[in-house]
């Protein structure tokens, strides 16, 4: 990697825009057209509600083809892992609140 801070700035983000999009309401469709048009009608994740994001830097020593988006893959799965184990059933939706779960 050329600058670690970035890497690790990047990663942050796409943890955080990944978690925001598990657990905030869906993109949703109202005649044919969607009904959120920018930020401003779409929930982001609150900075009071995202939890502290640590990024652990290993060398590889191998191409692995990218920094941010490959995190945003990993972080729905991982996060139901842990809810499902703390829960005792599985958790099969996104966003959660179709589990009735929230951060809250």
């Amino acid at each position: 990697m050329v600058n670690p801070y970035l890497t690790r700035e990047q990663i942050e983000g796409s943890v955080v825009m990944a978690l925001g999009a598990i657990f905030n309401p869906e993109i949703t469709v109202e005649n044919g057209r969607i009904k959120q048009q920018n930020l401003d009608s779409y929930p982001l994740l609150k900075l009071a509600s995202t939890p502290r994001v640590e990024v652990v830097l290993v060398p590889t020593y191998d191409f692995w083809g990218g920094v941010g988006e490959p995190t945003i893959c990993v972080v729905g799965p991982a996060v139901a892992n842990a809810i499902s184990a703390a829960i005792g059933r599985p958790v099969r939706n996104f966003p959660l609140y179709k589990e009735n779960l929230s951060l809250a």
